[in-house]
């Protein structure tokens, strides 16, 4: 089984006039065998989660254009559904498929 689904992350900065900015940017994700049961099974859209994976980068030949194209994505290893407030998170207590996952970040 493979999943393919994108994440949003978020982040506020300053700008040079002090102005407070939002920036969204949009990750492509895909995860395979079990990691990818448990996304189907557990992820739905706006689920808040971390998310423990590697960068890869895949290449082919366009068929209509002749050109090469590319695309990175993140290989999920390991999903968290992220539970509680910001602070639980911070301290690390993620809940992964119904159980309490403890983690050193």
């Amino acid at each position: 089984m493979v999943a393919n689904f994108t994440l949003a992350t978020s982040d506020r900065f300053q700008d040079a006039q002090g102005n407070w900015q939002d920036r969204t940017e949009w990750h492509n994700l895909v995860a395979f065998k079990r990691t990818a049961e448990i996304v189907r099974d557990y992820v739905k859209k706006g689920s808040k989660l971390f998310i423990e994976g590697k960068l890869t980068t895949r290449s082919w030949d366009d068929k209509e254009s002749g050109q090469k194209r590319y695309k990175t994505e993140i290989v999920v290893l390991r999903p968290f559904a992220a539970f509680g407030s910001r602070r639980r998170l911070r301290r690390g207590r993620l809940q992964q498929a119904g159980k309490l996952i403890e983690f050193v970040g």
